[in-house]
């Protein structure tokens, strides 16, 4: 592996993103206590993909791992531990699925590699979305729609309209002002089940409590974001209006972590049926976005390109 390698771990159920941390995993060469980095304190960054429900730890700037050296990742999968009383508990640390489930009967994972000599050849940098690439998707502008009104607008427009202006649970999305005003950083209408209404909660004592509709720098965070997850055309490479819809195309992820089984293309990135079922039952309230009588024009490239631009700040102008 190259010395400046990133650390992906790929899970089957969404995750509860307060608990894809740091702290979850143990990262060392030889015995647990030594240091993985040379020369400086291992702060690796975690950023976790609910689109793919990969986890992908980031070395520090300019740091690297010792060359020609084996090395060991352990995580702990919130499953349970005996104590040597032979009482059985869940431990409040390590990975768990979005709804605090346990991921397994065996807590502990590890995976280890060895290091060569050379740092990986690093890819171009994909650039940003903006507000307009954003605002392109939610109008279904050049993905086969037969007219912008059967994107996302159709139910949630912008500012004067039509009477309906608000749309449902006041959400607008046809252009920026409309974001700013009822999307960046508002609680969703449909996640308040709190004792209070408009204020997002940091640590709310259920997932998806009080959630904003887009919380700027989290997609993992954010309502609409798993709204359209919950539709299965979300990870589609058949549908919708690219160039290669329709066609046999291969699973294209956007991590060098294996995809999980031996899937078609397009369910290769997909978690199976139970666990959209899931994710719709504990907290997305409705239909999926958009519904099911729509055109599919949201497939993964565009949720891809959506998740991107929150993660970079939701910033419009």
């Amino acid at each position: 592996m190259p010395i400046d390698t990133t650390i992906e771990l790929r899970f089957d159920r969404y995750l509860l993103p307060s608990t894809a941390v740091r702290q979850s995993i143990l990262f060392y060469s030889g015995r647990a206590l030594n240091p993985p980095v040379s020369g400086v304190v291992p702060e690796i960054t975690p950023a976790y993909d609910p689109l793919e429900r990969v986890v992908r730890y980031t070395l520090p700037s300019g740091a690297t791992l010792k060359p020609n050296t084996l090395y060991t990742v352990e995580f702990q999968v919130a499953g349970p531990i005996t104590v040597p009383a032979r009482h059985v508990f869940y431990p409040p640390w390590g990975f768990r699925a979005f709804d605090g489930a346990p991921l397994d009967e065996d807590g502990v994972r590890r995976i280890s590699f060895r290091t060569g000599q050379s740092r990986r050849r690093a890819p171009e940098p994909e650039p940003v979305p903006t507000c307009d690439d954003v605002l392109a998707l939610f109008r279904c502008e050049g993905l086969g729609c037969a007219s912008p009104s059967e994107g996302c607008v159709t139910c949630h427009p912008g500012v004067g309209e039509h009477a309906d202006a608000a749309g449902p649970h006041g959400l607008r999305l046809r252009d920026a002002e409309a974001l700013l005003d009822t999307a960046i950083g508002h609680v969703a209408h449909q996640t308040e089940i709190g004792g209070t209404t408009g204020r997002a909660l940091e640590a709310a004592p259920r997932f998806g409590a009080q959630m904003p509709v887009i919380d700027p720098g989290r997609p993992d965070n954010s309502y609409l974001f798993y709204k359209i997850l919950a539709s299965h055309t979300a990870y589609d490479f058949t549908r919708g209006g690219r160039a290669d819809a329709g066609t046999d195309v291969a699973c294209d992820s956007d991590y060098d972590v294996a995809t999980i089984g031996d899937e078609s293309a397009a369910d290769c990135l997909a978690p199976d049926r139970a666990e959209l079922d899931r994710l719709n039952e504990w907290f997305i309230v409705g239909e999926p976005m958009p519904p099911a009588r729509a055109p599919r024009f949201l497939g993964p490239v565009e949720v891809r390109k959506l998740g991107a631009w929150i993660r970079a700040g939701a910033v419009c102008p």
